[in-house]
């Protein structure tokens, strides 16, 4: 896992970080502090970090190897094009082509659970682009939601709000 962006002071350092699935990361100390709570563990403890960052071990017990990589490389990403929302918004495009909801979701709970805010919104953002003027058996279909209503109580509602499906896409 390497920054494009490295510099001798930022890629000198690696923290060590184990998941939830036992996977050891050993990842560049500027990617870390992307992550507020990993950053706050290092802040708090940083003569321990940089005498011993081989040996420390930064448990996730709320990550997954696979969701890790994952936001990784989203970091490495953002640390070097945010700035650029043109090509931020086509990586997010990019990514929800590629992953299952169910990864994009992990994603975000990980990006929750580190403090990684930027990228919580970024992903929460793309979801919402991608969901946005769908119809509503696509976004039942999108988050796995079971439809619990009648015909006629579906049908009802739609009635009171038809306003709520005016350029929805029927797919």
């Amino acid at each position: 896992m390497s920054n494009k962006n490295e510099t001798p002071s930022s890629s000198s350092l690696k923290i060590t970080i184990k998941t939830a699935d036992n996977e050891v990361f050993k990842i560049d100390k500027a990617i870390a502090m992307q992550f507020s709570n990993v950053k706050h563990l290092i802040d708090h403890d940083d003569e321990v970090m940089a005498s011993s960052s081989a040996t420390t071990i930064i448990p996730l017990p709320n990550v997954k190897s696979d969701t890790l990589a994952n936001l990784i490389d989203y970091c490495n990403f953002y640390v070097e094009f945010n700035s650029q929302q043109k090509e931020m918004k086509a990586y997010g495009e990019e990514l929800l082509n590629i992953m299952y909801p169910a990864q994009v979701f992990d994603i975000m709970l990980a990006a929750h659970n580190l403090g990684f805010k930027e990228a919580l919104d970024f992903f929460s953002d793309a979801v919402a682009d991608h969901i946005e003027n769908k119809s509503v058996n696509f976004v039942r279909r999108y988050f796995g939601i079971k439809n619990d209503f009648s015909p006629d109580q579906e049908e009802e509602l739609r009635r009171k709000n038809d306003w709520a499906f005016e350029g929805i896409e029927e797919n």
